[in-house]
């Protein structure tokens, strides 16, 4: 895999497999940026669930599939795509968004002149390291290299290669907090001492493919349940960053 090429990575599961991925996988191949390589990471029993269309894409070569043994939840966005293509910056995005054609071009341009982390919808970590405070507050634009602000896969994050240095040795905390995939990856950011930047965009996606009944079955239902581990650790990882 030449190292210039930008790993786009995501992963899917029952309804929203069959319904919405498709869609959200054809605004990334329809990006202006083509530089590019689409792996598709899907737990080993998702796998019979694919539609047609999209089993095209995959047979053709314009999507990889990585089957997983491990069902890691959210988690499989990025896991085995940065254990795998440790040399590549990785782009993670999610299975429901109609992606702007000239996203991964901003991206990378951004990523080119910060060499560090690079997040489209992010959030000012404010002193009291409460997240719903850092929602209410809206969306905050930066682009100094910071450890103060905290991006939400939907927007799309870019990482530099092996910044986060993902391996099997990961995988106890993974589990420990499943459900909880941002946290995690913050954590992971202050742990090894990789800033991001943000910067302000046209459009954040064309379309959100989210309805009732794909959202009855969206990670995000678990992450709210169950989200206290990931919080735990994200704030543990943080505050040594400001000691």
């Amino acid at each position: 895999m030449d190292k210039n090429t930008i790993i786009v990575s995501l992963t899917t599961h029952s309804i929203r497999l069959k319904q919405v991925a498709k869609t959200a996988i054809f605004s990334i191949i329809k990006n202006t940026y083509k530089n590019i390589h689409i792996c598709l990471t899907l737990y080993k029993d998702d796998v019979k669930n694919i539609p047609e269309d999209l089993k095209f894409l995959i047979d053709e070569k314009f999507v990889e599939l990585i089957v997983a043994d491990k069902d890691l939840g959210p988690h499989l966005k990025y896991f085995y795509a940065m254990k795998k293509y440790k040399e590549n910056p990785i782009i993670t995005v999610d299975d429901d968004i109609i992606y702007p054609p000239e996203m991964i071009e901003d991206m990378v341009k951004a990523y080119n002149i910060h060499k560090c982390i690079i997040g489209r919808r992010c959030y000012a970590i404010t002193p009291e390291l409460n997240y719903y405070l850092w929602l209410n507050r809206g969306c905050n634009y930066s682009e100094v290299p910071t450890h103060k602000l905290f991006a939400t896969g939907v927007g799309g994050i870019l990482y530099p290669p092996d910044c986060l240095k993902i391996s099997d040795a990961n995988l106890d905390e993974i589990l420990n907090i499943k459900y909880d995939d941002d946290f995690y990856l913050k954590a992971l950011e202050v742990r090894n001492d990789v800033k991001i930047v943000t910067y302000k965009m046209s459009r954040m996606f064309v379309k959100n493919l989210a309805d009732a009944f794909t959202q009855s079955c969206a990670r995000w239902n678990e992450n709210m349940k169950r989200a206290n581990n990931g919080i735990a650790l994200f704030i543990k990882e943080f505050k040594k960053c400001l000691e």
